[in-house]
């Protein structure tokens, strides 16, 4: 097996492993999330397998293809180093379980260098097919998981329902951009990725997901309005999904219904937050909202440190109030350049590749979805997003 063959297996792996991770919890460390996981344990083989394999021409023609959007992440890298050390100096709580996710944050780094050295078209198309078929066969997974395990809020796999339905509005736009550009996939798989992922994020019961769903249809069909083909089947899907998830919220538990429309109402020609509990949550952010910013105001050049929300200062809630508060107003610009390049980034790979029209309208929606999570910076997501940027730049390499 040559060494493509190898790395392309190691590839194929990291994906799956990425969608279904299994972990092994680590007591003592400070946190509740501290464990040893099949990412950790695939990821090792992969640096193990370039060490094994290196030598000086290697290093020589390691291919970096993607420059500034590396160059940024090492800024920031180096940026959440250097805010980490003056908050362990500024303070005398332990910052080990920021620690912790200053190591996954390396961890992507690297995994996104790697994928970037190694990934072929061909293996970049591996990765690209591993994650939609991961995606359909959890979505049908979760489907009687749901009914007998789990029948409150689906959050399979993925530890919140809220971060579940990110990767399942990627599964649908998979699904529609497959069906429309892709002559070689099944019209009844792409189907089925749309109607499965469509019912499964109906069950995560997420405001958030319902809001990235409605965003990633209204840009798809921004993307294919100048073809009146594609845009009338756009238009087919929207519709056919908004008819799904009405027959869906009917067949469901009251409480889902509730969950979805029970948090506003409009009374003497305004929109308004409703009396009920379900409208809650919505409360909740604005108050994180305002104390992100009171934070903020302590320490507005270095901030608290990465991931200090919620080990030291309590949840935030809110991705770009969050980056605020820990990074400080340098580290929050540092974020808002890394999001505007990976987003010209996806555009240009838009023009070789349909995971550049995949990976531009599901970035755009996940930063939109943000104003209710910290999505971007959580490393199941984060990693998915730097595995398909590396396979569709490798796809550029092809033309």
């Amino acid at each position: 097996m040559g060494e493509k063959d190898i790395s392309a297996v190691l590839f194929f792996l990291l994906s799956i492993s990425i969608i279904f991770p299994l972990q092994l919890p680590i007591g003592g460390l400070g946190s509740n999330y501290a464990s040893i996981n099949s990412v950790d344990v695939v990821l090792f083989f992969l640096f193990l397998y370039y060490a094994f394999t290196f030598n000086s021409e290697k290093i020589r023609k390691f291919k970096i293809t993607m420059p500034k959007i590396t160059a940024v992440l090492l800024i920031i890298s180096g940026w959440i180093i250097l805010t980490s050390v003056i908050v362990s100096i500024r303070t005398n709580i332990s910052i080990l379980a920021s620690s912790l996710w200053i190591l996954k944050w390396f961890e992507g780094i690297g995994l996104f260098l790697m994928a970037q050295n190694y990934l072929t078209p061909k293996s970049g198309k591996l990765v690209f097919r591993s994650i939609f078929l991961s995606g359909i066969f959890l979505s049908a997974l979760s489907l009687p998981y749901y009914y007998i395990f789990e029948p409150f809020r689906l959050s399979f796999f993925f530890g919140n329902p809220n971060v579940l339905s990110t990767f399942l509005n990627l599964v649908i736009i998979m699904g529609v951009v497959t069906l429309i550009e892709e002559t070689n996939y099944s019209s009844i798989t792409c189907l089925t990725a749309i109607a499965l992922a469509g019912t499964a994020l109906i069950l995560t019961g997420s405001r958030t997901g319902i809001l990235g769903l409605v965003t990633s249809i209204s840009i798809l069909t921004i993307v294919y309005g100048k073809n009146n083909a594609r845009r009338m089947l756009i238009t087919y899907i929207f519709a056919g999904t908004l008819f799904s998830t009405v027959l869906i919220l009917f067949s469901v538990p009251k409480f889902y219904f509730d969950r979805l429309t029970g948090w506003i109402t409009f009374e003497s020609g305004k929109l308004s937050l409703t009396d009920s509990g379900f409208a809650d949550p919505i409360r909740t952010r604005i108050r994180l909202i305002d104390k992100a910013i009171e934070l903020f105001n302590q320490y507005p050049v270095f901030g608290h440190g990465w991931y200090s929300s919620p080990s030291r200062i309590g949840y935030l809630d809110i991705h770009y109030t969050t980056l605020l508060a820990e990074m400080g107003v340098i580290g929050f610009l540092l974020f808002i350049i890394l999001y505007i390049i990976v987003l010209k980034k996806w555009s240009e790979i838009d023009k070789y590749s349909l995971i550049g029209t995949i990976g531009f309208v599901w970035f755009a929606t996940l930063l939109i979805q943000s104003i209710g999570g910290n999505f971007p910076r959580i490393p199941q997501i984060s990693f998915i997003y730097f595995l398909l940027l590396a396979a569709g730049a490798a796809n550029m390499e092809e033309r």
